[in-house]
């Protein structure tokens, strides 16, 4: 269960990691059209940030169901064991000790927050990649214009 525990938080970690490279990628996108104009920027270079983001908010859509996954599914069964098998520890110390260990090793309401999170990245994902394909389609009229 440990392992499990473990893997789901490494996963959660790396989730942080992307989606803040992510965000911080795509502000610096976002501020480089605003100072230098939209007219400006090459249609090849834009291409490659776009699809950088977008490969990004697509690893965290993977990293947040496969959390999600692993919560609901083998993490859940070690951690119902250890639940279930609390009635049969009559010693009130060891008692303490399994409670102690079910209360730090659940995750509570984590996954129904990531279901919600799940939702809010593939909705983000959906509109970045309409939206990635309209500017990359103004930008192929306006070289077209040049």
């Amino acid at each position: 269960m440990l392992y499990e525990f473990n893997n789901i938080w490494s996963l959660i970690r790396y989730l942080a990691i992307v989606s803040a490279s992510t965000a911080i990628l795509s502000l610096m996108m976002v501020l480089l059209i605003i100072f230098e104009g939209y007219g400006k920027q090459n249609q090849q270079f834009m291409t490659i940030l776009y699809t950088v983001c977008l490969i990004g908010l697509f690893c965290c859509v993977v990293l947040i169901w496969k959390a999600r996954y692993s919560i609901n599914g083998t993490h859940a069964s070690a951690h119902k064991v250890f639940t279930d098998s609390k009635s049969c520890i009559i010693d009130a110390g060891w008692s303490n000790v399994l409670t102690s260990w079910i209360t730090h090793t659940s995750f509570n309401t984590f996954g129904s927050q990531l279901v919600y999170t799940f939702g809010l990245f593939v909705a983000m994902l959906i509109i970045a990649v309409i939206f990635a394909i309209w500017a990359l389609m103004q930008l192929a009229k306006n070289a077209d214009k040049h």
